[in-house]
């Protein structure tokens, strides 16, 4: 049986019911199926994402697999501490603008740092004002130049018409000077009488003899302008090294939690495979369930790391995207080289950690073992030896002297002792009683024909000297204390500055003996670690110890790693702190005020296909 649908034929509204009853249902089911195949492709999008970032494959009890085998080698560049772990570092919000992630040096973030930053741009704005003062206040001694016209008119009783019209030019000198020249012409006529023309100049001379009348007030504007530009290139320079010093820092944190991120993925993995081997010989009766407790509750506490450290790498690279102005949803990666300790060696060859002195280093020697005879101990000829941490030396006395020589502090500090005693100089000019010689000289002529006029046979000489004595003077003998209090205070804060910088300087010399010191111990245990967890794990499957033993040596050796990857990484911060401490010029600005207001060295990133900025 089946339903048959006539549309040609029958009634019209019948047949729109009709098919209406038959079409509705079936956009329903297809929107459905729709619906489902979208939502299914989006599960595969999830799912193919998942694999990308190197968490697909198989689940035991919910857990992430643990990274492929080889992972992290020794020695070799890279930019991901496992499969797929860029895109971890570059958030995974589902808002990401570029599938791949972009891979940048270190200089490329310093680069799109100096293009980018927000903070450094608004310095950059302060200096271009800073610039535009200086040329504010020169521009008080140019010339004016004024025009002015006039016309006029009467009937009263008897017409008259008039025009007039004048040029003046007003000029001030840095010695308090003024000069003021005006040149006017003038034409009238009335019905009774013919036109009378006249025309006339004045030179008026203004020159103060006491207060104002030298260069320390005239040319106070422009001086203070001045320096406050030197220190406005000062303060540029200053952040742009405090950012290259940030981005050093962020990008080492990026480096540490990859690192950290890629020991702790090891870490589980290992715990995993104990888990597998405790529970393998309980089931042969060689070890109890407490050992299997024991594996579990170490593998959980390893999952638990696991994440902290991958929320701290998304934070890190999220830091880093904050400095260089990138949108935080894009995917960022950076280079690094990964940490090789000498694990897993093969049977004829033995991997070492090796400390030594003078300078410090760390270096991972790798060594093949020799056939030996019987009752002789084994013996290893050298293949290889790569170094894993090389101490810097410096010169104390050297980095100090740089430091007071090349601060941006104290250049700033001298600056503003400089302002101060100009300042000073300008009060006590203020001191001084105004006293103002004016002189004024006028020609004028007049006649019904401009050549009568033009020939200005009339002169006229005036001069004047007028005293102003304000009664008692206190707001100036009140603004001349308080400049030299602040002429005292600027010269304490530029001492205060040179105890301060040599404090610095003093105490990240200190912190760098001691990072070295530190890395050397950690070396120390990261080698001790790995024996110790070497012996456990064989006394464990020879039912010579239990599996808590397996458990406290390999939490040694994951804190033995995680205390050496974190003394080299603040030892390489410490290392950018130096230069910041010592001053060292960026190469960026030119501490010049006849550089461009503004203006900042950059060179374009060398990464390919540079990430956007954060809108």
């Amino acid at each position: 049986m089946g339903t048959r649908l006539n549309i040609g034929s029958g009634n019209a509204g019948s047949s729109a019911a009709a098919f209406t009853a038959v079409l509705l249902p079936a956009v329903v089911v297809a929107a459905c199926i729709f619906g489902m195949a979208a939502g299914m492709a989006g599960e595969g999008g999830t799912a193919s994402a998942v694999s990308e970032t190197g968490e697909a494959g198989k689940r035991d009890g919910g857990q992430r697999e643990p990274p492929a085998a080889g992972e992290g080698g020794g020695g070799v560049k890279s930019t991901a501490a496992g499969e797929g772990e860029g895109e971890r570092a570059a958030g995974k919000d589902g808002a990401r603008k570029s599938r791949n992630p972009i891979v940048l040096s270190l200089n490329d973030c310093i680069e799109m740092a100096v293009q980018n930053n927000l903070g450094l741009l608004q310095t950059r704005l302060q200096d271009s004002s800073a610039a535009l003062d200086v040329a504010a206040a020169k521009s008080r001694y140019l010339p004016v130049f004024s025009l002015g016209a006039t016309a006029a008119g009467s009937d009263a009783g008897v017409d008259s018409k008039s025009l007039g019209g004048s040029l003046s030019v007003s000029q001030k000198t840095p010695w308090g000077t003024e000069l003021d020249y005006v040149v006017g012409a003038t034409q009238s006529k009335t019905d009774l009488t013919p036109y009378s023309r006249g025309i006339s100049h004045q030179l008026t001379v203004t020159q103060p003899l006491w207060r104002s009348a030298g260069l320390d007030a005239g040319m106070y504007e422009i001086r203070s302008a001045e320096i406050r530009r030197l220190s406005s290139r000062a303060r540029l320079e200053l952040a742009v090294q405090q950012l290259i010093f940030q981005t050093r820092q962020s990008y080492s944190n990026c480096v540490r939690a990859t690192h950290l991120l890629a020991v702790n993925r090891r870490a589980l993995e290992s715990a995993r495979k104990f888990v597998m081997l405790s529970q393998a010989r309980e089931r042969a009766g060689q070890v109890t369930k407490l050992d299997v407790f024991n594996a579990e509750i170490q593998q959980a506490n390893r999952e638990v790391q696991l994440v902290a450290a991958e929320t701290n790498l998304e934070a890190a690279y999220d830091a880093l995207k904050r400095i260089m102005d990138v949108d935080l949803a894009e995917g960022v990666r950076v280079e690094f080289e990964d940490v090789d300790f000498g694990e897993s060696a093969p049977a004829d060859q033995s991997r070492v950690i090796e400390t030594a002195e003078n300078p410090a280093r760390v270096d991972l020697v790798i060594r093949r073992r020799l056939p030996a005879a019987e009752g002789r101990e084994e013996r290893f000829e050298e293949i290889s030896r790569k170094n894993l941490f090389t101490a810097v030396r410096f010169d104390e006395d050297r980095v100090l002297s740089e430091a007071l020589g090349y601060r941006i502090e104290i250049a700033r500090s001298r600056y503003n002792a400089q302002l101060a005693r100009l300042t000073s100089l300008l009060r006590k000019d203020g001191l001084g009683l105004q006293v103002d010689l004016s002189g004024t000289v006028r020609g004028y002529g007049s006649g019904e024909d401009w050549s009568d006029a033009g020939e200005m046979a009339n002169t006229d000489m005036s001069a004047s000297l007028r005293v102003t004595i304000p009664w008692g003077k206190v707001s100036d003998r009140v603004a001349y204390e308080k400049a030299l209090l602040d002429m005292r205070l600027a010269e304490i804060d530029l001492k205060n500055t040179r105890v301060e910088v040599k404090a610095e300087v003093r105490d990240l010399m200190r912190r760098l003996r001691q990072a070295e010191a530190t890395i050397m111990s950690q070396a120390k245990q990261v080698e001790q670690a790995k024996r110790s967890a070497e012996a456990a794990q064989i006394s464990f499957e020879r039912g010579l110890k239990d599996s808590f033993a397996v458990v406290l040596a390999e939490d040694d050796l994951l804190n033995a790693k995680v205390g050496y990857i974190n003394s080299t990484l603040n030892y390489q911060i410490l290392l950018a702190e130096l230069d910041r401490v010592r001053g060292v010029r960026s190469g960026r600005v030119v501490l010049d005020k006849a550089q461009g207001a503004g203006d900042v060295k950059a060179s374009p990133p060398s990464g390919k296909g540079l990430p956007a900025r954060e809108q």
